[in-house]
């Protein structure tokens, strides 16, 4: 208890919060399954040009078109620029192509 005396006289927090070991491993698998799925979200909605994508694949741009026009691997359209899908490209790179 000394040590924890110690600690509260050396800190600048108003609030110590006390807990046992089991429900500090239930908040972090939360907080890893809540992270989990934000990443996930997070690389459906990414979007890279058709350089960092020809450049991702190890392929030329000349390719990222073919793979459009037989549907392997469509762009989004913003305007006149087109765009890849981050979780498109993760596909093809973990050997899932996208019919």
């Amino acid at each position: 208890m000394n040590m924890l005396n110690r600690l509260i006289e050396n800190s600048a927090v108003d609030t110590l919060v006390l807990t046992d070991v089991q429900t500090l491993k239930d908040a972090f698998t939360g907080w890893l399954e809540q992270n989990e799925v934000r990443k996930r979200t997070d690389e459906s909605n990414t979007l890279l040009t058709k350089k960092k994508a020809a450049e991702r694949l190890g392929v030329d741009i000349s390719t990222l078109w073919r793979w459009n026009r037989e549907k392997y691997l469509v762009p989004v359209k913003k305007g006149v620029r087109s765009y890849y899908r981050l979780s498109d490209i993760l596909a093809i790179e973990k050997g899932v192509r996208n019919d």
